[in-house]
């Protein structure tokens, strides 16, 4: 039989082209794998899921028997690092950090709560348990002593505050181990954690970037990566408005200034009726530490504050310690209302009732309320503007 040219080179064409590699696309789904190996006690014939937790709502990948205490999941991630949780719903999760290829080990024993577990096989992992160990074990401390201190009577005012001094210490120690945690691991995936600690917008600014870039390089595009992205704003927006308070502070005190009221000068003399229409001055309280107290009844932010000035009062008054309270009330019976129900005690309440137009308003250019101006034993303003621990510390000292 003869074969035409044409047909020779069409089989010798086709005889000659390299098979196709069946196997190209196994190897590279196993390049994109990754294995779980879990021993898992007391949970024998439970369904557990290992859910992905880059997505609003956590996302399940896959899932496995427990036999004979073990489940083995091999899986494909999509991303290149992905934060993972193997438990047997999504609120109750081991929590991890899953990498391509990497082969990962977790150990536990079955309960409510799977928090206390071991992982092994990725650094990163280690280093999230780790923290979440840390943190747990102070949490657990911090939350005693709080049902503690509810449990105290009234009365128990020093016990309460040791209990609150423990408690302070405890919050200093995570504060120290959170800070160490993202500053010794600034490259690590396992830092994202940290981003639900950051308390402060402001003060924390520098370690929310930290926590920020590394979300953004092993986490883009998750709901991580969203949650930064709101807190930095917030953060810049906060700084935005600290400047801008700053701002008009500088702006107030130059003004306080050109109307005398100067740290270190003598408080104009304040000499206004009280609730009973008997005028009380200002420097009759002449020898003692003052608090001149800018307040109203219909003052939200004055109502709570005046818990914290009613603690002061009972705290310093054997030491010298005065309140002087200026209310920019137009109401009388709201006035004293108020002084009843929020437990002002002092004596010296006093007001022209004339509301923003009082005139004892005016010699301390009062443009909102609270204000406070700390008064020395000498009749001198000592401080403008200080409210809570600041100026608690301020009248220690001048006591």
């Amino acid at each position: 039989m003869k074969y035409s040219p044409l047909l020779i080179c069409l089989l010798l064409f086709y005889s000659c082209q390299p098979k196709e590699d069946k196997t190209t696309e196994s190897v590279e789904k196993n390049l994109n794998n990754i294995v779980i190996s879990a021993n898992i006690k007391n949970a024998e014939n439970k369904v557990f899921y290992l859910y992905d937790l880059g997505s609003e709502q956590p996302k399940i990948m896959d899932s496995s028997k427990v036999v004979n205490n073990k489940i083995e999941i091999n899986t494909q991630l999509t991303e290149k690092f992905n934060i993972l949780g193997l438990g047997n719903n999504q609120k109750n999760l081991m929590l991890f950090i899953g990498q391509k290829k990497d082969t990962i080990s977790l150990t536990s024993s079955f309960s409510e709560s799977l928090i206390d577990y071991e992982v092994s096989g990725s650094e990163s992992s280690v280093l999230l348990k780790e923290y979440l160990s840390k943190k747990l074990e102070l949490n657990d401390q911090f939350n005693l002593i709080q049902q503690q201190i509810n449990e105290l009577s009234f009365e128990a005012q020093n016990e309460r505050e040791d209990l609150m001094l423990q408690a302070q210490v405890i919050k200093n120690s995570f504060e120290k181990i959170k800070n160490n945690f993202i500053l010794n691991n600034q490259n690590s995936p396992a830092i994202f954690i940290a981003l639900y600690d950051i308390g402060n917008l402001v003060e924390e600014q520098a370690q929310l970037e930290v926590i920020a870039e590394v979300i953004s390089k092993y986490f883009s595009n998750t709901i991580f990566q969203q949650e930064v992205i709101l807190r930095m704003n917030k953060a810049n927006q906060q700084i935005a408005m600290l400047k801008k308070q700053k701002a008009m502070a500088e702006a107030q005190k130059n003004e306080l200034k050109n109307a005398g009221l100067i740290i270190g000068k003598p408080a104009p003399e304040l000499n206004y009726p009280n609730k009973d229409g008997k005028l009380l001055s200002l420097k009759s309280l002449k020898g003692k530490v003052v608090l001149l107290d800018f307040w109203a009844s219909w003052c939200g932010p004055c109502r709570k504050e005046n818990p914290f000035v009613v603690s002061l009062y009972n705290k310093y008054k054997n030491s010298g310690f005065e309140i002087y309270s200026f209310s920019l009330d137009n109401n009388k019976e709201k006035w004293v209302q108020a002084i009843e129900q929020d437990g002002l005690i002092w004596d010296n309440h006093v007001s022209d009732l004339s509301g923003w137009k009082s005139s004892g308003a005016a010699k301390y250019l009062i443009k909102s309320i609270p204000q406070t101006f700390i008064i020395d034993r000498n009749g001198n303003i000592a401080e403008i503007g200080l409210r809570g621990p600041d100026l608690e510390k301020k009248i220690l000292n001048l006591l």
